[in-house]
Order: C-alpha cells, then structure tokens, then sequence
C-alpha cells in the first residue's frame, strides 16, 4: 500500500473575457488565487468528507456512488469515477480510501467567494486518486480529465476556472468546442480515450502578470454561475446580433490586454479593462443578464476616481470585482470600499498551480 496523498488546487479569477469564452475559439484571462481547496486521501474507511458533512460511497460497475447524492459529494464522487476510467490497463489494488475536502474559498459564513471552487475540488480529487494508485500524469491530461468530469456532474463550462486550477500563474485560455466534447461523451466515449485526444480549439498559454497590483473586491451578494449561463443561453437566441457584437468587442478587449501585458507601461492594460467591462455592459443592456450589479459598479467605478480600472469577474451578478489602481492608491481604494459595502479581500494573484505530497506536508 502507498502512503496517504495530499492535493491542493487554487482558486481564480477572470480577468477578461467571461462569458465570450464559452464559444470555441474566443480568449479569455484567468489568474490563480491564493485561496485553495485541499483533498486528503487516506488509506482504510471508504468515506468522504466535506463542509461538516460525511457519506459513504462504493462503486458500481464504473460509477461511484455516495450514500448522500448532494453536493459536494456528487462532484467528488464523478471525479472519483473519471480518475478510475483513466486507470484502464492499470494494476489497480481493491483497497479502500477515505477523502476529505477542505476549502478557504468561502467567507467567514460560509458564504461563497466565487473563486472556483468546484473546478479546484475536481482537479485535486483527480490529482489525488492518481497518484495515490501509481497511475501517472501531466497538467494537460489532469485538466482534460477534470473538464470531462466536471461537466458530467455540473453541466458545460468553460473550463477556464479549472485550467487556472491546474496550471497556476496567469492565463489566455481558449476552451473546447463544447459540443464536440459532448458528442464524444454522449456517444459513450470512455474518459481516459477522450483525454489522450488532440483537442480543437484549445489554447493554455502562460502570460505576464500584469503591470499593476490587483485589488479584490467581495461584494457579500453570492451569485450562482450555472443560473447567469442559463439566462444568457436563453437569451441570445434571440439577440443574435448583439451576442455576435458582444463576441467582437470581448475579444478585441481581450487582446488588448494581451498585447499590453507583453509591452511597457500601465496605461494600455488598464485601456484594456475598461474595454472589456464595457463590453459586458452592453451584453447586460443588450440581452438583459444582470452581471454589474450596483455594488459591482460602485467598485469599478471608484477604481476610476482613483486613475485605475475595475470590473466585474466571472460571471456577475454578485460574487467579487477586481480593480487595478496606480501604486500607492490602492490602500485608498480598499478603505473606500467598506463604505459602499464592498469587502477587500487579501488574494494574491498569479499562484501556483495544483500541488500533490505524498506521505509528507505539502509546503505552505
């Protein structure tokens, strides 16, 4: 038997490009956050553990099962079951493990942050029942892996939460086409053979990290991503000369971030936020989705009074807001905040990816 494994996966952020990165082939900028969630695979009792709950599981055929079918235990359990198709042409031993999955992605309530912390939970399950049976693997192959599993126990995404997961640091990240994948998977492809695939569409390139300091916003208004997707799906069949318009104004903003960040001074990068929170503001007035809600607003806004930039990030509708403000004004901002109730959150951006010790700590 092997010794027990720890993983630890970070959070995120989008910086630009929400939303437009669902479609194949449009961009978008992720930073890992220093906010993780962290799994513990130990050797014995087949239980999981999580947010103060506990269930057994088994497995069925290729399925894992949890004794309570509820999240999170429904995520752990399909990563569980996509790291054992992986494992086809494996030994693999019959012996049990337990895991525990512990977060600091939420506030001191409870309440969620939206920093991805499903997409971190999938990518250390994955890392950690791999390793813990021997079976190797890359970034790429964990990432793909986690896309396929998270979408089996969530519905369709992005990805772009999952590969800031991954591979840390910061991003420009051009996803799957959705639907490809989701031939594959409705036709019975096995996980572990979709994986080895050359995946169209995809890009994973490391970037800069930006030319100014990042300040985080919480507005205390969790929002529910899977809720704003549906909103906008529904919608844009019936907008789509805004969606398409929405689509060219995303990506120009995108890559003018993109080139900025390759290049000297701080002015274009912010030119660059301010381009892509418009162009979610027009898809918002356009298609009718609540993403800068008034508090989003108010933080982005006082970003400017202070000769820098802000916006929303990921999906909208509440969660957090980044801004980036000349040197020396961002403690300003953050005490400006609280009186408009936003909540500065210390996150330090661009951290490194997905971790996994085994049999000793992992660093701090």
């Amino acid at each position: 038997m092997t010794a027990d494994v720890t993983a630890r996966a970070p959070g995120k952020l989008v910086l630009a490009g929400e939303f437009a990165v669902l479609e194949p082939g449009h961009p978008g900028i992720v930073a890992a956050v220093s906010r993780h969630t962290t799994v513990e695979l130990r050797w014995g009792e087949a239980v999981l553990r999580a947010q103060g709950r506990s269930c057994t599981w088994a497995r069925e055929g290729e399925d894992v099962l949890p004794s309570r079918p509820e999240q999170p235990f429904s995520l752990i359990a399909r990563a569980m079951a996509v790291a054992f198709a992986h494992m086809q042409g494996h030994s693999i031993r019959p012996e049990s493990f337990g895991l525990s999955v512990s977060s600091t992605m939420h506030a001191e309530a409870g309440a969620k942050l939206g920093l991805g912390s499903s997409a971190a939970t999938t990518a250390a399950v994955l890392a950690a029942v791999l390793t813990a049976f021997a079976v190797p693997f890359d970034p790429l192959t964990l990432f793909k892996l986690a896309i396929i599993a998270h979408r089996l126990a969530l519905g369709p995404g992005s990805g772009i939460d999952i590969a800031a997961s991954v591979y840390g640091g910061h991003l420009l990240y051009r996803g799957v086409d959705s639907r490809w994948l989701q031939r594959l998977l409705a036709r019975g492809e096995d996980a572990g053979d979709i994986a080895r695939r050359n995946w169209p569409q995809l890009t994973l390139e490391a970037l800069p990290k930006p030319p100014l300091p990042w300040q985080v916003g919480w507005t205390g208004e969790p929002a529910s991503t899977a809720d704003q997707l549906r909103r906008l799906r529904r919608r844009r069949r019936f907008h789509r000369d805004a969606y398409l318009a929405f689509l060219a104004r995303s990506d120009a903003g995108v890559m003018k971030l993109v080139h900025a960040l390759q290049g000297p001074g701080s002015e274009p990068f912010l030119e660059g936020i301010k381009a892509t929170r418009q162009a979610l503001w027009l898809l918002s007035s356009e298609l009718g989705v609540p993403i800068e809600t008034a508090k989003l607003s108010r933080l982005a806004d006082l970003a400017e009074s202070f000769g820098g930039a802000g916006k929303s990030s990921g999906a909208g509708g509440g969660d957090c807001g980044i801004a980036f403000v000349p040197q020396g004004k961002g403690e300003s901002l953050a005490k400006a905040w609280p009186e408009h109730g936003i909540t500065p959150l210390d996150l330090c951006a661009g951290t490194e990816g997905l971790l996994v010790a085994q049999g000793v700590p992992l660093p701090r």
